[in-house]
């Protein structure tokens, strides 16, 4: 449960890193 939390997490902070580098 917890593990899933935190792959969770870190693919949403990749996603928005991403997301921030395609709309500068």
């Amino acid at each position: 449960m917890l593990e899933g939390f935190f792959v969770t997490a870190s693919l949403l902070t990749l996603f928005y890193f991403v997301y921030m580098e395609i709309t500068d």
